[in-house]
């Protein structure tokens, strides 16, 4: 279970940017901020709840499953499919099983 204590609105800001871009970069230029404030977030992010919310991969960041739950519903649709791990929404995109099993 997810503790969610102490989130702040600029870390899920963040978060959100990062999950939608798929890379810390195209979120530091869409936040307009620099890259290691948004890792820095990221990462603390993290920390507060004690889950990895994402895959650092040398291609981006993927979301992982709890990644993913901590995703609002409201941003999912804004989300490209393929960069969710576990996800074969690529082809069907509007069908998530990761989403199916959080909802």
């Amino acid at each position: 279970m997810m503790n969610h204590r102490h989130v702040t609105l600029r870390q899920f800001r963040y978060f959100i940017a990062v999950a939608e871009s798929g890379s810390v970069a195209a979120a530091s230029r869409t936040l307009n901020i620099a890259q290691s404030a948004v890792t820095k977030a990221m990462l603390e992010l993290e920390g507060e709840l004690g889950n990895q919310l994402f895959e650092r991969t040398s291609k981006g960041m993927m979301l992982t499953p709890q990644g993913h739950r901590f995703l609002p519903a409201r941003a999912r649709s804004s989300v490209r499919w393929p960069t969710l791990r576990g996800c074969t929404a690529a082809t069907r995109p509007n069908v998530c099983p990761a989403c199916s099993r959080s909802a």
